[in-house]
């Protein structure tokens, strides 16, 4: 019957299922049932028999049924209605339980969650046969950035979709806090496809660790020759492909876990897999794992905007460490080629544009704690923002933080 629905919306049907009964509840309590004991052959799903009822019968609109359908082709996705996860750590088989609908990750409130739900997650991620038990949600991080897409799951153990079980609410119905996220343990190995990537230890779903499997097997990428192409790949596989990705290097978002699968990796950009880059066996320690910061999707909750600029640790407003905006974290600038065409620019994107700016080199407000992001600087000081003058690639850079670029607004 979900496949045939699908289709007659026009909607790829591969894939599809049923939802719970009465999830997205009906569009009037008291309107009349249009089709009811709906019969579709496989081999012809749109050849369906159904009969008509009007209340009172054996239905009520508690039975309301809906459908999952798969997004149409070239639609641009991070993840697949009923996709789950683990997510929050390193932690082989632990982790907070995180389920995508309509293309968002979200998490799971614990309200009726049961012993068939927990293991529902397991055995679809892990081996089967799997014992899996509640942990403390506070051991995982992240979640608080995340909605909470569902709330009162009780599965019967007999459910081919996490959201097929019953008694379950999405998005604002919920009555929970993210203390109440869900978040399990489970025993096996997780199952996985040649060149899947997670990302893994950032705030943000679209920034961390690389994880990538081979032969069945989670494991990192070392930083060896790792550049802002290679981080592009990665951010492309994972359907980030709104701006340009930063490649980070030193397990800048903590050591991953496992062996390390990929050394030297040299990419052209236009690879579907990072398994089509080339690439050597590693010489490498966890302390050298690679990652990534994606572009976000327009509508994350970031902490900032890209190309946002604020000055840092000056005596007052109208002085400081330049730090830039990009993907949601806040940077520093390299002091290479800075002078006092950039700092207008930076100036005028601030309001202050009542004299003479002047550039600061050398750390002159101290040095930063967070990523370098820009180097080479360039502007002719008519540029609207700083991300918009001539300059190396975001995150390509050959600077310390002592290297951080400063300005005085007038």
């Amino acid at each position: 019957m979900a496949a045939a629905a699908c289709t007659g919306m026009g909607l790829p049907s591969d894939g599809a299922f049923r939802s719970a009964e009465g999830l997205f509840g009906s569009p009037s309590s008291e309107g009349p049932f249009y089709v009811v004991d709906i019969q579709c052959p496989p081999a012809r799903p749109t050849n369906c028999t159904f009969t008509t009822a009007t209340p009172p019968g054996t239905c009520t609109h508690e039975n309301d049924v809906g459908v999952f359908c798969p997004v149409a082709e070239g639609t641009p996705t991070l993840c697949t209605t009923g996709d789950i996860r683990l997510a929050g750590t390193f932690r082989p088989q632990q982790g907070r339980v995180e389920i995508c609908i309509n293309n968002q990750w979200g998490t799971i409130c614990d309200d009726s969650w049961n012993q068939h739900s927990v293991n529902f997650v397991c055995t679809s991620l892990y081996d089967q046969s799997i014992v899996g038990e509640m942990v403390d949600p506070e051991e995982f991080s992240g979640g608080e950035d995340l909605p909470i897409l569902m709330d009162d799951v009780k599965c019967r153990g007999t459910e081919s979709n996490l959201l097929s079980c019953p008694q379950l609410q999405l998005n604002a119905s919920h009555d929970c806090t993210h203390m109440e996220d869900v978040a399990i343990s489970c025993n096996g190995t997780r199952r996985c496809r040649d060149g899947e990537i997670m990302l893994a230890g950032g705030q943000y779903e679209s920034e961390g660790t690389i994880q990538i499997c081979i032969d069945d097997v989670w494991g990192t990428v070392c930083d060896d020759l790792w550049d802002q192409t290679d981080a592009g790949v990665v951010c492309n596989v994972l359907g980030y492909t709104n701006g340009s990705a930063i490649a980070l290097r030193g397990a800048h978002f903590g050591e991953g876990t496992g062996p390390i699968h990929l050394d030297n990796v040299i990419c052209t950009g236009s690879e579907n897999s990072l398994l089509d880059c080339r690439y050597s066996p590693h010489n490498c320690g966890h302390y050298e794992d690679a990652g990534v910061i994606c572009p976000a999707p327009q509508d994350a909750d970031t902490n900032c905007t890209n190309g946002e600029v604020r000055l840092a640790d000056g005596d007052n407003e109208y002085q400081g460490r330049v730090e830039v905006c990009l993907h949601g974290n806040w940077g520093t600038v390299c002091d290479d080629r800075w002078d006092n065409r950039d700092a207008r620019v930076v100036c005028n994107q601030l309001g202050y544009t009542g004299g003479v700016p002047f550039s600061v080199t050398r750390a002159g407000f101290g040095r930063g704690s967070g990523l370098i992001f820009l180097d080479n600087v360039d502007c002719d000081g008519t540029e609207p923002n700083l991300l918009q003058c001539r300059g190396n690639e975001p995150g390509n850079h050959n600077c310390g933080p002592s290297e951080d670029a400063g300005v005085y607004c007038p």
